[in-house]
């Protein structure tokens, strides 16, 4: 046998629409395995014979091999956030629904107001609004009562969440942590990794704390009116 040498490398490389959709489909054939499980426990065959096979005519001997087609993937898209770029949020969604649309895939989309009251949104509502008057055209009947409720609603009709909220909330592990205390699965980093890396002064001094060479910096904690300036060390840079 020949001996092969270097590095073997798969034939494609997963995109993250393939690991998203890898993802709530695992969710979801799991959901579907235990439908059926709960399903066979509440009706037992009446004419099954001596070897534990059903010999009704048209019914399926139990070693039948299940060519039930795979269950639809349920994607919830969370979007907008307290923070001014609510827009590129708006749009981040946007752009997921049109990249995730399918027959196996059923993508919902969820609104977070700037004083994070969560809703429930029709898909159309996501195209049709823009980021200055969307708080105003929002159904007060598909608002949740709490993030908590918000998140368990997740949690009992979506097999994975994907957050696409920019700046506060959607960055700094809050909304993560929500989704965590449910247990639903979610694109992107967990609430520890997301908090520590959000402010930029506790990511450098943990960053150091682990051993990786950190650039040196100064937090400073009080607000300081007006801009800041330095002056280029090279030619052909702007001040900052």
């Amino acid at each position: 046998m020949a001996e092969i040498r270097g590095t073997v490398r798969p034939a494609c490389t997963p995109t993250p629409r393939a690991l998203l959709l890898g993802a709530a489909c695992a969710r979801a054939h799991t959901r579907g395995q235990s439908s059926r499980v709960r399903a066979a426990a509440r009706k037992t065959p009446k004419a099954a014979n001596a070897s534990g096979s059903d010999s009704r005519p048209g019914v399926h001997d139990n070693n039948t091999k299940d060519v039930t087609e795979p269950p639809v993937a349920r994607v919830a898209i969370i979007c907008g956030g307290p923070s001014e770029e609510r827009g590129i949020s708006l749009n981040s969604a946007r752009s997921l629904l049109d990249h995730l649309g399918g027959e196996r895939v059923q993508a919902r989309a969820f609104y977070v107001d700037r004083g994070l009251s969560c809703f429930a949104l029709g898909n159309a509502d996501l195209y049709s609004n823009t980021p200055s008057d969307f708080d105003y055209k929002l159904d007060p009947n598909a608002q949740f009562d709490s993030l908590q409720a918000f998140a368990q609603h997740i949690a009992d009709t979506c097999d994975v969440a994907f957050p696409a909220i920019h700046g506060p909330f959607g960055e700094d592990g809050k909304l993560q942590a929500v989704l965590e205390s449910v247990g639903v699965p979610f694109v992107g980093t967990g609430a520890d990794a997301a908090s520590n890396a959000f402010d930029k002064g506790r990511c450098a001094a943990t960053l150091a704390k682990k051993g990786f060479p950190v650039v040196p910096s100064v937090v400073l904690n009080r607000e300081i009116d007006g801009y800041l300036f330095k002056t280029p060390t090279r030619p052909g840079f702007d001040s900052l």
